[in-house]
Formats: C-alpha cells, structure tokens, sequence
C-alpha cells in the first residue's frame, strides 16, 4: 500500500514537472517568432536634436514606427552623430556598428554603391519627389541583386532641397563666379565649379559661416533649409536660384538586423516603414524649402540683400557644363565595369517621365 501511494504521489509530480516544462517550451517559441518580443535598433543620424530633420522627420517616423509595429519595434536615435560621422556611415551599417541610419552616396563612391552617384549630377534632381521617383527606379533597375549594398539593404530614397548660391555680392551670370573661391563637397559639383571659372574650397558644412565671415570663401553652395538653419542670411546676403540638385538621401539597414527580424516585420521595414520615411523627408523638405527662401528674403531686405532669379539665358550657360560632367561619370561607371551609357539613358528616361528636362543631352 505504502508503495503504491509513494508510486501515485511520484507520478504525480513527473506530469507536474511535464506540463511545466511544455508551458516554458510554449513560452519560448512565442518568443522566438516574434510575438511579444521587442527589437532594438540603433538609428544614428547627424543632425542636432532641434533640427527640422530630427523633428519633422526622424521622431514622426519613430512613433510611426512603434505604434505600427504594437511596441515590437524600439528605435534608439542618436543625433549629433554620436556613433559615427557621414562620412563613414557606409561601412558603420555595414559592420553593424549601428542598424540604421543616412548615407550620403557621394561620400561612398569607391563602395558598391558608386551607381548612385549618379544622382549627384547637377541640375536634374531639382526637388526631393523627383530624387525619390527617378532613383526608386534606377536602383530597381540596376541595384535589385542581393549584395548590390553590400550588407546593407536600402529603405528608401530621396533628396534634400536644391542647392543654390549665396553669395556677399549679387550674382546673375557665370561671369559673376570667375576667380571666386566657392565651397562644395560633392566631386560633380566640384567639376561644376570649375567649369564656371570659379576656384572650389571644400568646407564643411558647420565652417560655411565662419568660411563667409573671415573670407575665406567669397561664395558656397547650399540648401536653402540648410542655410536657414546656419543664419547664412547674416554674412551673405544674396541668393541666387540655381537649383543645381539636391544632396541624395539613402536610408540604410543592416542586412542581417533586417534578417533577424520575424518575417512580418522584415515586411513593415520593406513594405511600409521604409517608404513612410521617405514620404516624411520628401514633404518637409519640399514645404520647408519653399519658406526658408521667403524667410531669407524677408531677413536680408534691410540689408539690402535679396533672392536672385537668373534669366533663362543666364541659366542656359550656369547649366551648360552639365552635359561634360555626365560624360565624365560615364567614363569613371566604365573603369568601374559597370555600364555608363546605359545607365546614364536610363536616368535621362526617368527624368522626362518624372516631368524633367534632362540637362545631360
């Protein structure tokens, strides 16, 4: 008797053991395809916390993010570019030193992703819709294979406002830029300068006030959003309109953060949170642009400064380097073994269908 209680009361505690075992079996496959688990990711960015980017931008995208996601979703930013600078943005997602964040093409031109660069000609990505049209398809078209970026995989793509001149005296023709000492930081734009008689400085962007202060440049390329937020208006008091392109804008994800992820939120970051970014950036750049250049005229009216609007035969000769320099990158695609002039009238035909001229014929 006292053997068969002992047996019962074992048996027991063996099916508790059992069923205990199975719930935490249970436990920990809901956790492992996602349901409840949360995801961490970096985002590292370079502008400051207070910035239009940070605010309109990044932190909408975030909440966006999070609610879409129920919380499964958490994204850290990190402005300033706390966790690494533009320039070594690339390699920094692929080395997953953090998950996410912009690169700028041109200053990656010698990685995987020197076809972009193409987007840095001058004077055909003149709005962030246009970038973001014309470059969704070219990288569709030629940068669709799995390690096209690398261990990278691109979210969307846009552009920032146009660049344009601002300058301490007025310019209206080419003839007002000769032997002037310009900054700029894109090779493209650098050539332009060139090709203008000017003399190209490369600054950064945080020394343009200083550089227009002290003399050591006469002149700079820039966003009007940028230059609003670096009270450009205080030491240059003319702009002139050339809308020379804007700075191309990749949101990148580490491939195998993107991987990692339960297949229904692999699909959000692809399907929907990427072009929501995308959507975000391309509005307020786009509604942003339009009132920093109605508040740079506003704030350089005393002054006697002003926005120049250059006529059309005068920008007939600002843009006419551009079809050399679209050859030049032709030849630079070629030595790279990538098909330039093929490439080159692809972007042309995606240009006119987005309603643009192309300027490289």
């Amino acid at each position: 008797m006292k053997k068969n209680i002992i047996f019962t009361i074992s048996m027991v505690l063996i099916s508790i053991l059992l069923l205990s075992a199975c719930g935490n079996k249970s436990n920990d496959s809901a956790s492992s395809d996602g349901n409840g688990e949360v995801h961490e990711i970096n985002f590292n960015i370079s502008a400051s916390p207070t910035s239009s980017f940070t605010k309109d931008i990044v932190e909408p995208w975030v909440d966006y993010v999070e609610d879409k996601s129920d919380g499964r979703i958490k994204v850290h930013v990190y402005t300033n570019a706390a966790l690494g600078s533009l320039a070594t943005g690339y390699e920094d997602i692929q080395n997953r030193v953090y998950e996410l964040g912009m690169v700028s093409p041109g200053r990656h031109a010698e990685t995987e992703i020197f076809p972009l660069t193409i987007g840095d000609l001058p004077f055909a990505l003149t709005t962030p819709e246009v970038a973001n049209m014309v470059l969704s398809k070219f990288i569709d078209e030629y940068m669709a294979e799995e390690d096209s970026f690398g261990n990278g995989t691109p979210l969307t793509i846009y552009a920032t406002d146009a660049w344009n001149l601002y300058s301490k005296e007025p310019v209206e023709t080419v003839a007002d830029v000769k032997g002037k000492n310009i900054s700029d930081s894109v090779p493209e734009r650098l050539d332009l300068l060139k090709d203008w008689g000017a003399s190209p400085v490369n600054l950064a962007n945080t020394e343009l006030y200083e550089g227009l202060e002290r003399g050591t440049v006469d002149k700079v390329m820039y966003t009007s959003v940028g230059a609003q937020g670096f009270n450009l208006h205080e030491v240059s008091p003319y702009m002139t309109k050339l809308n020379v392109g804007g700075t191309v804008q990749l949101l990148l994800i580490n491939s195998d953060f993107l991987n990692s992820l339960p297949e229904d939120l692999k699909t959000m970051f692809i399907e929907d949170f990427g072009p929501k970014f995308g959507e975000l950036g391309v509005e307020s750049y786009t509604t942003q642009a339009e009132s920093a250049i109605k508040e740079f005229e506003e704030m350089v009216k005393d002054s006697g400064g002003k926005v120049i609007e250059p006529s059309e035969e005068a920008m007939e000769e600002f843009r006419s380097p551009a079809v050399d320099i679209a050859q030049d990158w032709v030849g630079k695609a070629k030595a790279r073994g990538y098909d330039g002039e093929a490439m080159l009238e692809f972007y042309n035909e995606a240009l006119e269908e987005a309603g643009v001229e192309s300027p490289f014929k």
